[in-house]
């Protein structure tokens, strides 16, 4: 019975010491939960007065974010604008060279007479024509191109065989030319160029 008694007290010990423990907890967690709660009614109070703003804040944020957008959008415009004039004045500048070599290049040089086996420099674009005069008759060819003398074959003359008696081609700026003639000095060949531009 003695011992009944004892297990009992201890039981009873173990019980009270176990209530102090859970209370102790308890008033711990009551703790943690209040400052917890007052955490995070500070943290909502800071959200609720970022997000609450006046109306006229509101438009100064919706003015401003418009205001960027149409200063992104003028910046494009700008660009493109001094792209356009760019190109305009590149436009300009080829037209004017094209015209300045029109109207103030070779198509204001004299035509000039050519002799048969001399190699010519081109100093403007022109047109070089081969004719039967009259006379002893000759077979020509009109030689052009990069090198001195020029070796590209660009037109005959034979008017000793009857098949032609005249020829002709476009010489570049810059390019040889020659008309290489079989007969040379006596030949009744003319040879003539004619500046273009």
């Amino acid at each position: 019975m003695f011992t009944w008694k004892r297990r009992q007290q201890e039981l009873e010990a173990r019980v009270d010491r176990l209530e102090a423990q859970l209370e102790a907890q308890s008033r711990y967690l009551a703790q943690e939960s209040a400052r917890w709660q007052s955490r995070t009614a500070d943290a909502i109070t800071e959200l609720t007065a970022r997000f609450e703003v006046s109306p006229e804040q509101r438009v100064k944020v919706l003015l401003s974010a418009v205001a960027e957008d149409l200063s992104a959008a003028l910046r494009r415009s700008l660009a493109d604008a001094q792209e356009a004039s760019a190109l305009k004045e590149r436009i300009q500048r080829l037209f004017q060279e094209l015209e300045q070599q029109v109207n103030g290049g070779g198509a204001r040089q004299p035509r000039t007479r050519a002799r048969l086996n001399e190699v010519y420099h081109a100093p403007h674009t022109g047109y070089v024509a081969l004719y039967f005069f009259g006379g002893r008759t000759d077979a020509v060819r009109l030689l052009m191109g990069p090198t001195d003398p020029p070796e590209n074959c660009v037109s005959e003359l034979d008017c000793a065989a009857g098949t032609n008696s005249y020829a002709g081609g476009v010489v570049r700026k810059g390019e040889y030319w020659l008309a290489e003639s079989a007969l040379g000095e006596g030949s009744g060949v003319r040879c003539c160029f004619t500046p273009i531009f």
